[in-house]
């Protein structure tokens, strides 16, 4: 199972508080670069472990029904209808959601379906899918209440970032269509702004060798203004550095804030945690924030923000949090141990006000396993992480991880990832758990 379970994560690299509530209030700003200095939170006194779904649709094998936690899978709803507690396997992997503005949630992932109009395939009809083409989406996000944008890649052997704007009805607005002409690149995230601006990031790759390792990234962050893609700023960022990408990105009124991972001179065989805030006037000002690597961020209503990643603990990784002011400015840095090498994918502030987190663990006792979950966090005034609910899944899968998690209308979550499944293939999965 070892081999499964780099294939795992081997894609996790593709993809991509004052109060006891959630959010980052006060604390002096933290140099960098730096190791991450802060509290450590335990995964003790969680409650029971619950899973995430109950299968996968269409999901027969043995393991599940074995599973006394395993139920039928739900239903496919109708228009308006809760999710399914079942959920569904979706192509290879599912990297990113969002909702739109009649409610429906659009899909981002490798291989997801590629619908341009109506529904994706025979998923249900609050679920959409946009791409196809020799179009690959990883990012989603709302433009307005009536258009929905996504970022990826086009190409083939030679993939292009790529962005396009839909309709809800998953027609495409071709003043919006984008390829970047910066040679080999990605774009793995993408965020709006309320004027109808579109920020993505990603990285750019330059081969500096005939090995199949000689490359070197360089970040890219995209800025289209709101009548479409004809005055896109592309910047490239941390080209000074041995290496620089970004995997996700935030948006408050005056600022963006993208985070990934840096290679140093003075570190090359390290990764180090990198947080670039971009403001309106076009500068940007970097924060190198100490070994690991940040994954997902999500932007406060004070106008501060939470990133989320993994950080070396030993010979594992704790999950990291990092808290940025309203100037961007790193503030506060926590770790949590969730019992094993633990890694925190994405983040968003539930409508409680608390931090819901998706990512997986890894433990190395006996036979590898690899397990999705989603875990709600507060962080205490003195920034000691404070656990309420996890939950583990999907409950078929011998492997999984938890790239993505959405908050409903109606207080529900939807998550997805991917796994290995009875077949030993790597598959994205949806699911609908109830609420933490």
């Amino acid at each position: 199972m070892k081999r499964m379970s780099r294939v795992l994560g081997t894609l996790a690299a593709m993809a991509l508080v004052g109060s006891a509530v959630g959010g980052c209030e006060g604390g002096e700003v933290i140099g960098a670069p730096g190791s991450p200095q802060g509290s450590r939170g335990a995964g003790d006194g969680l409650g029971p472990e619950t899973y995430l779904g109950a299968g996968l649709e269409g999901d027969t094998d043995a393991a599940d029904t074995a599973d006394p936690s395993v139920g039928a899978p739900g239903p496919r709803p109708e228009q308006g209808e809760g999710v399914p507690a079942g959920g569904w396997r979706l192509g290879t992997l599912v990297t990113d959601m969002a909702v739109a503005g009649d409610g429906r949630v659009w899909v981002a992932g490798a291989a997801v379906g590629g619908a341009t109009e109506g529904t994706a395939g025979d998923l249900a009809p609050w679920l959409m899918t946009a791409g196809g083409d020799g179009k690959g989406t990883w990012g989603v996000a709302a433009l307005g209440t009536d258009r929905m944008v996504v970022a990826g890649i086009r190409g083939g052997q030679v993939p292009h970032g790529w962005l396009g704007v839909y309709d809800l009805d998953g027609r495409e607005d071709d003043a919006w269509q984008d390829t970047l002409d910066v040679g080999t690149s990605w774009l793995s995230r993408v965020a709006t702004t309320a004027a109808g601006e579109v920020v993505a990031v990603g990285h750019r790759e330059l081969r500096t060798g005939s090995g199949a390792w000689d490359l070197r990234r360089t970040a890219l962050r995209v800025r289209w203004q709101p009548h479409g893609a004809a005055d896109a700023r592309v910047d490239l960022l941390g080209s000074e550095h041995d290496g620089a990408w970004l995997n996700d990105v935030a948006v408050s009124e005056e600022l963006s804030m993208a985070v990934g991972g840096v290679r140093t001179a003075d570190a090359p065989g390290t990764r180090q945690g990198w947080a670039v805030v971009g403001r309106q006037d076009g500068e940007s000002t970097e924060w190198i924030l100490g070994p690991g690597e940040l994954w997902g961020v999500s932007a406060q209503p004070d106008g501060s923000f939470v990133a989320v990643g993994e950080t070396p603990q030993g010979d594992a990784s704790d999950v990291w949090l990092v808290c940025l002011d309203d100037q961007g400015r790193p503030t506060q840095t926590s770790t949590l141990d969730l019992d094993g090498s633990d890694r925190a994918m994405d983040i968003v502030r539930s409508a409680a006000g608390t931090l819901l987190l998706a990512g997986s663990t890894e433990r190395f006792s006996g036979n590898e396993t690899q397990r999705a979950w989603v875990v709600e966090v507060a962080l205490s005034d003195g920034g000691t992480p404070l656990l309420g609910g996890r939950r583990l899944g999907p409950a078929g899968a011998t492997q999984s991880v938890g790239f993505t998690l959405v908050e409903l209308p109606t207080g529900d979550l939807l998550t997805g990832g991917a796994g290995v499944f009875g077949d030993e293939q790597v598959r994205g999965w949806l699911l609908g758990p109830p609420k933490l």
